[in-house]
């Protein structure tokens, strides 16, 4: 009886260690090492994904999370090494682990792997929207502006709220030196991300005609639908006496973006990205709650 009680406490307290194992293990590890990851503490947190069990059917999660603190840490080759063997696994968590090892070989210099990795990504998983993005950045580093504006634009109509296309496509045209379709990029950017000061700062000097301290590329980028509109923003005839301000924000900035959004107009049939995406947005918002907005919260 009393060998009976032994074995039976001793099962019990097995049972009930395998249990916490369990649940250290899995995903409050993970999230307690995401949490120190955001935190910046990559080492701590990989201490905390390196802990998950192999038999976790979170383990595959962990792996992909530590590769992405050991990118944070610059470990490029080692984050590629453990990305590698992912891959060969066929894991849930694909898509985040061709994002990652494209990454890790742009960040240590090798563009060419990262571009191979993203579009081997794209093969598998077309409708990725931050493949297309990741992809589009190191095109656009590469200089390949044609097809990283192409891989924006499609993370876009993946998903419409993917705020850093809008900002790329937004630098490009400030590059362009195009006032209109810069406004459109950084002012839906501003609205998902109300408060950046610093892109409203960009945006108030391309507005006032300055957009070319911000530089230039040498691509040929189409403007002819919006090439009237641009004349008009860049002779700053907002900024003039006779013209009436429904704003009650008294900016250069405020002012310009008004008259570009009473005077936008959709056409059809242009072919250009920045009308069929942006224009039927821009006129279909109120002008008044649209700007208030804008650029109360910034």
């Amino acid at each position: 009886m009393f060998r009976f009680f032994v074995l039976s406490a001793f099962v019990f307290v097995n049972v009930f260690i395998n249990a916490q194992v369990k649940l250290i293990n899995g995903d409050s590890l993970i999230e307690a090492g995401i949490q120190l990851h955001d935190e910046e503490k990559y080492e701590e947190a990989i201490s905390l994904f390196e802990q998950v069990n192999p038999g976790d059917t979170t383990y595959y999660t962990a792996l992909i999370e530590k590769a992405n603190s050991l990118v944070a840490l610059e470990k490029y080759k080692e984050s590629i090494t453990l990305i590698k063997s992912i891959l060969k696994k066929g894991t849930e968590n694909k898509a985040m682990a061709f994002n990652l090892i494209g990454t890790a070989f742009d960040e240590n210099g090798n563009a060419d792997s990262a571009i191979f990795y993203y579009k081997k990504g794209l093969e598998e998983f077309p409708y990725h929207a931050s493949l297309h993005y990741n992809l589009g950045v190191t095109l656009y580093h590469q200089e390949n502006y044609e097809e990283a504006i192409k891989n924006f634009q499609e993370a876009l109509y993946i998903n419409p709220f993917h705020s850093n296309s809008h900002l790329y496509l937004g630098e490009i045209a400030v590059k362009r030196q195009m006032s209109t379709k810069a406004f459109l990029s950084f002012g839906t950017y501003l609205a998902i991300n109300p408060g950046n000061n610093q892109i409203l700062v960009i945006l108030n000097n391309i507005l006032l005609g300055n957009a070319d301290e911000y530089g230039e590329i040498d691509y040929k980028l189409d403007n002819s639908a919006f090439k009237e509109l641009d004349l008009i923003i860049n002779s700053r005839a907002a900024l003039k006496d006779d013209f009436k301000s429904n704003i009650k924000v008294e900016a250069p900035v405020v002012q310009q973006s008004e008259l570009i959004l009473e005077m936008l107009e959709y056409k059809k049939g242009t072919g250009d990205f920045w009308m069929d995406f942006y224009v039927p947005f821009y006129t279909f918002v109120q002008k008044e709650s649209f700007l208030s907005h804008l650029f109360i919260h910034c």
